[in-house]
């Protein structure tokens, strides 16, 4: 199926249920009163157990107490099995007990937009909805990418996708939005999203890339979700004195990678690292993972995709990225960044915008094809580039601790208490 039509039809699934749920679920939820202290934690992309949904779920369950009682809803089977196993409170959604947590829930708390799917929105919509989100972003997200798309479109078109997106929710009105800094919030997320309270806690998946170095025989739950086998071969070359680079690009939305673009020679790569004792890990969306076949290759991992990575961050000496926001996470570390916009005029003409100008915000080697990667590879961190990480460090950031989830527990408390 092409992008165009996955879209559209993505498009018409969303819209029809809502309708269906406006017309069912929203009536329940003004009679079935709310419990105080019920939390309910959706995952992004149908419920993975990963990202900032996952590591707040986690802190509320360890930090049980009498002022919350909190389940994580997926409505993937693979996740449900996986929090029943470790005896995690879960739900399976759709059903009768998740819909139930969500009519009565006092907080409903994600780390993405698609969490509206299915009736979500509508059960919830007297709820105090917490929106964590997935990331301090370098790229166009929220009501400027939806505006800047409306641009230049027919009447009749803008007003259907209006209403689609106010029928849908996708621009809700959030109780609270957490942000990482107050530079952030005032030049992104007080633009790009609606709440009555804006809070620069900073992300709990931070927590977990600080705390899991302090885990290395993993016997914490922040480990669940990573990727078991990749994680092996990653002790087995860190044990080998291999260094470990990881390399994890953002999603281009017509697909492609500059694996399927001829840019990057997975075989060339592997050659390369080899020579040079490096382990390359690679994190991909999953449709590019689909298009990298890694037959013979001895010295290049692939991450599963759906699973968490900030945890296994820790282990990672160097990161290779592009647009992602994952390296705005990563400089917490102080380790070395390489960046790869191998497509960047295009990415930004066809794709996303950027909220910043990209060469003051990426404080690492810039490369634009296989030998400048290749080049940049090898090279040793610099006093040059330690300081550019820490004046973007400080922008992104209001702390630098593994405190997010304690702050922001603490003011769901004083909220659900007042």
């Amino acid at each position: 199926m092409s992008v165009q039509l996955r879209e559209l039809y993505q498009f018409f699934t969303l819209f029809l249920s809502a309708i269906f749920a406006t017309l069912f679920f929203r009536p329940l939820s003004y009679f079935v009163p709310k419990k105080k202290g019920r939390v309910v934690v959706i995952g992004r992309e149908g419920g993975t157990f990963s990202d900032n949904a996952k590591h707040f779920f986690l802190f509320l369950y360890e930090n049980s107490t009498s002022v919350f009682s909190a389940v994580f809803l997926t409505s993937n089977r693979k996740t449900f099995s996986q929090l029943r196993h470790y005896s995690l409170p879960c739900l399976m959604y759709p059903g009768l007990s998740a819909l139930y947590w969500l009519l009565t829930a006092e907080f409903v708390i994600m780390d993405s937009a698609d969490w509206i799917s299915g009736g979500k929105f509508q059960l919830t919509v007297r709820s105090k909805t917490v929106q964590l989100w997935h990331g301090a972003p370098l790229k166009e997200i929220g009501l400027p990418l939806y505006r800047r798309r409306l641009r230049g479109r027919s009447l009749i078109f803008r007003l259907v996708l209006q209403f689609q997106k106010k029928i849908t929710g996708r621009y809700p009105d959030n109780y609270i939005f957490l942000s990482t800094s107050e530079f952030f919030t005032q030049k992104v997320f007080l633009n790009a999203f609606k709440a009555r309270n804006f809070v620069e806690y900073g992300y709990p998946r931070n927590d977990a890339i600080l705390k899991a170095q302090r885990d290395r025989h993993r016997n914490s739950l922040l480990w669940i979700n990573c990727d078991p086998k990749a994680l092996q071969l990653i002790d087995k070359a860190r044990d080998d004195h291999l260094r470990i680079i990881l390399y994890a690009p953002t999603f281009r939305s017509n697909l492609s990678s500059p694996f399927s673009d001829n840019i990057l020679s997975l075989h060339g790569l592997n050659n390369f690292v080899s020579a040079h004792k490096i382990l390359l890990v690679m994190k991909l969306h999953p449709f590019m993972a689909g298009q990298v076949h890694a037959e013979n290759l001895t010295h290049i991992v692939h991450y599963v995709p759906e699973c968490d990575i900030y945890p296994a961050l820790s282990l990672v000496d160097c990161l290779i990225t592009d647009y992602s926001s994952i390296y705005f996470d990563y400089l917490l570390l102080d380790r070395p960044i390489i960046f790869f916009p191998y497509d960047f005029d295009k990415y930004v003409e066809d794709d996303r915008k950027l909220f910043f100008d990209y060469i003051e915000m990426a404080p690492g080697k810039i490369c634009e094809n296989q030998v400048e990667l290749q080049e940049a590879m090898l090279m040793s961190d610099t006093v040059y580039w330690a300081t550019r990480r820490g004046e973007v460090r400080d922008k992104v950031f209001d702390h630098f601790d593994d405190n997010a989830g304690q702050r922001l527990y603490d003011f769901l408390r004083e909220s659900s208490l007042s």
